[in-house]
């Protein structure tokens, strides 16, 4: 990692780039792997000067990209101490490895612990990658809920669940 400042690193300039966009996105994938494995250390790495906004870019970059090897690295960010790395780890586990995330994403919505921002936003992921089980586990989960956001939440992810499980079958 650079120590001075005037020696950054060039997946610095995207990681502050207001948008990504296909040439953001085409940028890291010149680099390959090594640049991919550059942007999970600058993700899972909280000590160095890095602002937790840059270190959300990485982790959003990560999803785009799909990259799997990131995904057991990032995991462990969902306890990280910024909700924006946390919010940031549970869209690029959802766009990474579906079948892996939708049992952190349930734990994270049955945990007491997460804030509700965090709740929804694992209820949002799961309506583009559950199942009829996610359903199933979603319906008893929100009968104890209090909440009366993160109610209307789990039942518009059952609804879109349901909705997107339908289509499937007549298709």
């Amino acid at each position: 990692m650079p120590t001075q400042q005037n020696d950054v690193h060039p997946l610095f300039a995207i990681l502050n780039a207001i948008e990504v966009d296909a040439g953001v996105l085409t940028y890291v994938n010149s680099l390959g792997d090594q640049g991919r494995a550059q942007l999970v250390d600058i993700a899972t790495n909280a000590k160095e000067r890095l602002t937790p906004t840059e270190r959300a870019r990485a982790i959003f970059l990560l999803g785009q990209l799909r990259w799997r090897p990131a995904f057991d690295p990032l995991r462990k960010l969902l306890h990280d101490e910024s909700a924006r790395v946390r919010l940031s780890t549970l869209y690029a586990l959802s766009k990474i490895d579906a079948p892996h995330a939708v049992p952190l994403l349930l734990e994270t919505i049955k945990d007491l612990k997460s804030g509700i921002s965090e709740r929804g936003h694992a209820l949002r992921c799961l309506s583009d990658i559950g199942d009829e089980e996610t359903i199933k586990e979603l319906e008893t989960w929100v009968e104890d809920v209090k909440s009366i956001e993160l109610k209307r939440l789990a039942r518009n992810t059952i609804m879109q669940l349901s909705l997107g499980l339908k289509r499937l079958k007549f298709d």
